[in-house]
């Protein structure tokens, strides 16, 4: 149980994140790039889809800046031969919601021991790689998902992917977030009672 004081340290440091975010968001979501871009590849090609780049677009007056995936979806009738060019598309502001709610979790929550806090650190790693790729890749990736169901002759294509975004966007990304860092700060603390008993 956190002591009443604790509380409004939580509250206090939270914020001071969200409002770094603002600030940080286009240097993490450069440094994330090739990770995107070695993602989107692996989930594409899977598909038969082939992602040409991953690019951070500076914003014009008036509009944020945005992380853009581009890439081709494939007819496989004419055996691989191209046929549109698809633009996937997300604000670089909802590319850090997920990381920073996670990262907050992670490091606010108090731990029981510096193993507990090196534990963390090492299992929060993958789990954020694994929260980024089923947010922000799979956003990227549902414009693909979408020209796909067209081609195919749907009329109107609501796909999995089409699904999976809207819970992302509907507050989805902070709730998965948020959940992983309750994950990965319980896994460390089992693993530190474990070997205290």
């Amino acid at each position: 149980m956190l002591a009443p004081h604790s509380h409004w340290r939580l509250a206090i440091l939270g914020s001071v994140l969200l409002a770094l975010g603002g600030l940080i968001a286009p240097g993490y979501a450069r440094v994330a790039v090739p990770y995107y871009q070695f993602t989107a590849q692996l989930i594409a090609s899977s598909q038969g889809w082939y992602v040409d780049r991953v690019q951070i677009v500076d914003s014009v007056p008036g509009h944020p800046r945005t992380l853009q995936l581009v890439g081709r979806v494939y007819d496989p009738t004419l055996h691989r031969h191209g046929f549109a060019t698809v633009t996937g598309v997300i604000q670089i502001a909802a590319v850090l919601q997920g990381p920073l709610v996670f990262i907050g979790v992670v490091l606010l929550l108090p731990a029981g021991s510096w193993r507990e806090w090196r534990r963390r650190l090492l299992l929060g790693l993958p789990v954020l790689l694994l929260l980024d790729a089923l947010t922000t890749v799979l956003s990227l990736l549902h414009a693909f998902a979408e020209a796909n169901a067209i081609y195919m002759g749907e009329a109107t294509p609501t796909t999995p992917w089409e699904i999976w975004t809207r819970v992302l966007e509907s507050g989805g990304r902070i709730a998965l977030a948020g959940l992983g860092g309750l994950a990965t700060v319980g896994l460390a603390r089992i693993r530190d009672t474990s070997r205290i008993k």
